[in-house]
C-alpha cells in the first residue's frame, strides 16, 4: 500500500479516483450537454462512465455536484483559452472583444458547453448562485 491507496491493477487509489471522476465528468457534459437535466439521471451518467452507482457517489455528493463540476470543468476551459488571447490585446476595447469573441468561440466549438453554461444550470435551478459566482 502506499499513500495513495491500495494499488489495483497497477493503478494507485488516487489514479483510479481522478479516471472515474474524469469518466463521469464526460458524461455528464456528454447528457447535460444534449439530453438536458431533467432528461439525465445518475443512473444514466453512471452507465455512460461505466462506473457503479456507489462509486458515482464517492465522487460526488449528487446530480446537482456533478452538474456543477461539469459548469466549472467547461468555465475552466474558457479561462484557459480566452486569457491568453485578452492578455495579448493592447486597450481595454481590444481586450473586450477578444474576450467576447474567445468565449462565444470556445462555446460555440462544442455546442454541449454553451447548452450547459447558458441553459442547463437555470433549468437545475439551485445552482443559479454558483452560476453567477463563475461568471
Amino acid at each position: 500500500m502506499t499513500d495513495a491507496g491500495r494499488v489495483y491493477g497497477g493503478r494507485s487509489e488516487r489514479e483510479r479516483r481522478a479516471d472515474r471522476r474524469a469518466r463521469l465528468l464526460a458524461a455528464g457534459l456528454d447528457h447535460f450537454g444534449t439530453e438536458g437535466w431533467t432528461a439525465t439521471t445518475i443512473e444514466k451518467l453512471c452507465t455512460s462512465a461505466g462506473v457503479a452507482t456507489r462509486s458515482f457517489y464517492e465522487e460526488f455528493s449528487s446530480r446537482e455536484a456533478l452538474l456543477l463540476a461539469v459548469f466549472e470543468h467547461v468555465l475552466t476551459g474558457v479561462i484557459s483559452e480566452v486569457t491568453p488571447q485578452v492578455t495579448g490585446q493592447r486597450g481595454v476595447e481590444a481586450q473586450l472583444r477578444a474576450g467576447l469573441n474567445g468565449y462565444v468561440d470556445y462555446l460555440t466549438a462544442d455546442p454541449r458547453r454553451a447548452r450547459v453554461v447558458h441553459h442547463e444550470v437555470r433549468v437545475a435551478g439551485m445552482l443559479e448562485t454558483q452560476r453567477h459566482a463563475m461568471i
